[in-house]
């Protein structure tokens, strides 16, 4: 596994393009980061003309304009604050408009570090040159190519902050979850953990429509409600307005974030977990994992159903770095028998996938 330590190249993008400008300066990006960036720069003493999006309803996001991608930006700068999903394709199509000069905001937040807000999930990525020979032992394990090198460019991009490192990806999340090698036997029960909205349920009755039950939980109150409209025509489905963890408790939930809405010391309401193991499913044949960084507890949950069903699982790692390496030793601590295979689908920070079968 080839990890290049790049972040002094990222950090040096980053101090360059601040020292050079001299134009209007657009931002791409109607979102939290852009806006941060924004009010950063403008308290700094530079000119911010206003925003990018092509889709932006409105004529001001924030007090600040909102302009087209067809407008002239050939003697402008802009900077790429895409950050989750389609980081490199907001690259190229930065590229179309011909700026004078362009940047990423991972490029800034590494020149600039205590002033800009940290990208959501980036947290302690560090870890990896300190730890880098549990990353080669796990990208050794990885069973098939295009596992080995999704690890190592999402290992180099999370490093770096680098986007280049995302090129080859595409933005396919209506693809994860039901790879190829992923197959279930007849009439198999699912657990849907951190169902949202309910497409992944759904998703899993049209392809196996001969399942046996669902167990869905959902702990924020609003995606709960929308999951019952959403499976209300699904059969032998168990709607549980519960969150996964070790052990059932209280815990704080902050339900602000939509689908990102997580278990966190800063939440202003309460949830209530369980585990995998308390559901009373005789049998599960596929756990699928999305719970904004809770998936390590909810794992060790599950321990006496993985030795007793060895069920095949899917498991958002990228809310946590330490995850890319403590939830494949947790699991096959549990069980050496699983085959790991790891995809990610999108080009941004969010949806790494790890799979054992």
């Amino acid at each position: 596994m080839r990890v290049e330590d790049k972040r002094q190249k990222t950090i040096n993008e980053g101090k360059l393009f601040i020292s050079n400008l001299d134009g209007d300066v657009y931002v791409l990006g109607t979102n939290l980061y852009g806006l941060s960036l924004a009010n950063w720069l403008k308290n700094t003493g530079f000119k911010i003309k206003g925003f990018i999006n092509d889709f932006y309803q409105e004529e001001l996001f924030s007090g600040y304009k909102v302009f087209r991608s067809n407008e002239n930006f050939k003697d402008d700068s802009i900077i790429n604050c895409i950050v989750e999903g389609r980081a490199f394709e907001a690259f190229l199509n930065i590229e179309k408009m011909k700026p004078q000069s362009q940047v990423s905001y991972f490029s800034l937040k590494s020149a600039f570090k205590d002033q800009l807000p940290e990208v959501q999930f980036l947290d302690n990525t560090e870890s990896i040159i300190d730890d880098l020979d549990s990353y080669t032992r796990l990208y050794d394990l990885l069973q098939d190519d295009i596992s080995k090198n999704h690890f190592e460019a999402i290992t180099n991009f999370r490093l770096n902050r680098d986007i280049s490192f995302l090129k080859d990806f595409i933005f396919n999340i209506g693809g994860q979850y039901f790879e190829d090698f992923l197959t279930l036997k007849d009439n198999p029960t699912f657990l849907d953990g951190g169902g949202y909205d309910g497409y992944t349920s759904i998703l899993f009755s049209k392809i196996y429509p001969n399942y046996n039950e669902i167990f869905y939980f959902e702990p924020s109150l609003n995606s709960y409600n929308i999951s019952q409209k959403n499976l209300q025509n699904l059969e032998n489905i168990h709607l549980i307005q519960k969150g996964l963890w070790n052990y059932p408790t209280t815990l704080t939930f902050n339900s602000s974030l939509g689908s990102a809405s997580k278990i966190s010391n800063h939440g202003v309401i309460f949830i209530e977990t369980t585990t995998i193991d308390n559901i009373g499913a005789s049998k599960i044949d596929l756990i699928k994992l999305d719970i904004e960084g809770a998936e390590k507890q909810a794992l060790i949950g599950a321990k006496e159903t993985i030795l007793r069903d060895r069920p095949k699982l899917a498991v958002c790692v990228y809310h946590n770095q330490e995850d890319f390496i403590e939830i494949p030793k947790l699991i096959l601590g549990i069980r050496n028998d699983y085959k790991v295979f790891l995809r990610h689908y999108t080009q941004g920070v969010f949806e790494t996938v790890m799979y054992f079968i």
